[in-house]
């Protein structure tokens, strides 16, 4: 919403100017990308790329009351 409202009003302001073909096309490739592969490029980004979020197990690496439950629940 915070800058689709506003390419909006560009592209609206400017019809049929390569402001309006630039924002068509990114509206148009945004809504046509499948989801799930949104979501494993966001992971990719996010986790892989950038470290901003941990992974399966990253927050707890000793040998710890946690790691000795879940050994024993498997």
């Amino acid at each position: 919403m915070v800058i689709g409202v506003p390419l909006g009003v560009a592209a609206a302001v400017r019809h049929n100017r390569i402001v309006d073909h630039i924002v068509r096309v990114i509206g148009l490739a945004g809504s046509s990308v499948p989801v799930f592969w949104l979501a494993l490029m966001g992971l990719l980004l996010f986790y892989s790329r950038l470290h901003w979020v941990g992974g399966r197990g990253a927050s707890i690496r000793s040998t710890t009351a946690w790691s000795i439950l879940t050994r024993a629940a498997c």
